[in-house]
């Protein structure tokens, strides 16, 4: 996720970093900056040419009557095999009320999945997590990262191994978010190109918590606001769970942005509050097609330091879902559950499989509750600096148990270029998994945080999981 540039603080001037971050990236600075958001775009758009921009091509979004009133603003990457030799993503894209935080955006999801497919070995080094344990360095152990239940690892031809105490892995340094010491990081869970660590595979990695951003701070906030987000669903999604309504009227800002960018749209919205299950604001957002059959259900997400900016994006991240899914659609890529879940392999095919009507039917608990909240029952987050709120999300992690790591993965390219790319691991958070193969359902949070908040009146077994792959994109 690349969520910058959302403050502006007219007396802090950009400054590039020029240390090396790399290999011992640091604690956030609670009294850090926002960057002016003018300054930011200028540092952004150094990375976007046809000729040698990072961002070969950028392209404004036909707007459909039934798209949400905002520009939304696709981005191409250059073909980065010849500089990192990995490819990476190659098409991108950013959504916002002002034009050009669009294309920012665009710009920066970009250069963050750029800079992801970049390994530099030198940064690595090879141990067990015994080994670790036995020079007293502070690592990601087994106990902390069960990605995959027991029962994952009994089906035939499973891709991933349990890790053990003694499985031989590549680390890479990270830093502690609570506390700013050091802690070593599965390097195959960080980078997006990991093909070439020729691991033991004990998970994988996408770009969820990695993030761009003009300052060490603001990137690891952005990555930071996405695991929590991301965790808030993916435990809604396997418990089944129907959580409370936001009441649009609770907030006049709320009202005013939904008349304006949303309601010509024509289409049903609906915005779910799961801030309950990771003390901070999370809100979902789903779009509702009830006209007809085109692209009839779209999902978004976001997390972040004030409830009112969390429903905002959610919205804007379902409608761009929902951009995706008609272009799917038209090109009649809708994945039949009936032929089995085995054919969702990634992303993509996520999306073609939300838009069967059985799955419409598998997600209507999303936004069945009865209970309705207003804006302001939501958490708040103090985000006078990004280092401040970094340091407020941790506290509330660590008393629930989790802890936090940041890796920077910035290119030497994009650091001269005076931007950041950070990847937020929180191993005992849910991450966002990707094909049916690949589902996450061996942390301990999926069971238990519902009951813990007590949103569920028991703790989950793994027969209750929800068998159906999740509609996120």
């Amino acid at each position: 996720m690349t969520d910058i540039l959302q403050r502006v603080d007219t007396d802090a001037s950009p400054e590039v970093d020029t240390a090396d971050a790399r290999r011992e990236p640091r604690r956030p600075d609670p009294t850090s900056r926002w960057t002016d958001r003018e300054a930011g775009w200028a540092r952004l758009d150094h990375l976007a040419s046809p000729l040698v921009g990072l961002t070969s091509r950028l392209f404004a979004q036909l707007h459909d009557v039934d798209d949400i009133r905002m520009s939304g603003v696709g981005a191409q990457a250059c073909d980065s095999r010849w500089l990192l030799g990995a490819a990476c993503n190659e098409l991108n894209g950013g959504g916002a009320a002002d034009p050009r935080q669009a294309r920012a955006a665009a710009i920066g999801e970009t250069v963050e999945r750029y800079s992801g497919a970049y390994i530099d070995t030198t940064t690595l080094r090879r141990a067990t997590s015994a080994q670790l344990d036995a020079e007293g360095v502070d690592h990601v152990r087994p106990e902390e990262f069960t990605p995959f239940a027991p029962e994952q690892f009994t089906v035939e031809g499973f891709a991933y191994s349990p890790f053990t105490a003694s499985t031989s892995l590549a680390w890479l340094r990270g830093v502690d978010l609570a506390v700013g010491s050091p802690l070593e990081v599965p390097a195959q869970l960080m980078f997006l190109a990991n093909t070439a660590l020729d691991d033991n595979r004990i998970g994988y990695s996408t770009s969820n918590g990695m993030a761009c951003g003009c300052t060490w701070e603001e990137a690891v906030l952005s990555g930071l606001l996405e695991v929590v987000e991301r965790d808030a669903f993916m435990a809604t999604w396997y418990g089944r769970h129907s959580l409370p309504l936001i009441d649009p009227d609770s907030s006049a800002s709320l009202r005013e942005f939904m008349a304006r960018h949303v309601e010509p749209t024509g289409l049903a919205v609906s915005l779910v509050d799961l801030s309950r299950l990771v003390d901070v604001p999370v809100v979902l957002a789903l779009v509702r097609n009830p006209h007809n059959d085109v692209a009839p259900l779209a999902l978004g997400a976001a997390c972040s330091t004030s409830a009112l900016t969390a429903a905002r994006k959610a919205m804007i991240e379902a409608f761009q879902t929902r951009t995706w899914s008609k272009a799917e659609q038209r090109e009649g890529a809708v994945i039949d559950p009936g032929a089995g879940f085995e054919q969702v392999a990634d992303f993509d095919d996520h999306v073609r499989l939300s838009l069967h009507p059985k799955s419409i039917a598998a997600a209507a608990f999303l936004d069945a509750s009865s209970e309705r909240v207003g804006l302001e029952d939501l958490p708040a987050v103090p985000d006078a600096s990004p280092g401040g709120a970094i340091d407020e999300i941790a506290r509330r992690l660590r008393d629930q148990g989790v802890r936090c790591a940041a890796c920077d993965l910035t290119s030497p390219d994009v650091r001269e270029a005076g931007l950041v790319v950070a990847k937020v691991i929180a191993p005992a958070l849910s991450a966002l998994d990707s094909g049916y193969a690949g589902r996450m359902l061996g942390g301990r949070r999926l069971y238990e945080r519902a009951f813990e908040v007590g949103l569920s009146p028991r703790k989950l077994t793994f027969d209750d999981l929800n068998p159906w792959p999740h509609p996120f994109p």
